[in-house]
């Protein structure tokens, strides 16, 4: 599930149930970081944005999946909303 690979992919959260990827062959699964909750507008968007960030640089999945839970953490202890 790399940029460009075309191997077929999915990815989910699900809040604090943390997320979930399937790369075509095997699911990974990433819990959250536990942060104080001020916020939780763009959890989602950060988190993808996350989680993209890392396959378009080349890193695991797993490791995507974890770098998708830090950008949430930081965008929901905050409240920045626009």
């Amino acid at each position: 599930m790399g940029a460009g690979s075309g191997t077929p992919g999915c990815g989910s959260h699900s809040g604090e149930k943390g997320s979930i990827a399937y790369d075509g062959q095997s699911f990974f699964r990433e819990g959250i970081l536990k942060v104080p909750v001020v916020n939780t507008v763009g959890a989602g968007d950060s988190f993808c944005a996350g989680f993209m960030y890392g396959v378009i640089q080349g890193r695991s999945i797993p490791d995507s999946l974890r770098i998708g839970a830090e950008t949430a953490a930081a965008v929901v202890a905050k409240f920045e909303p626009y």
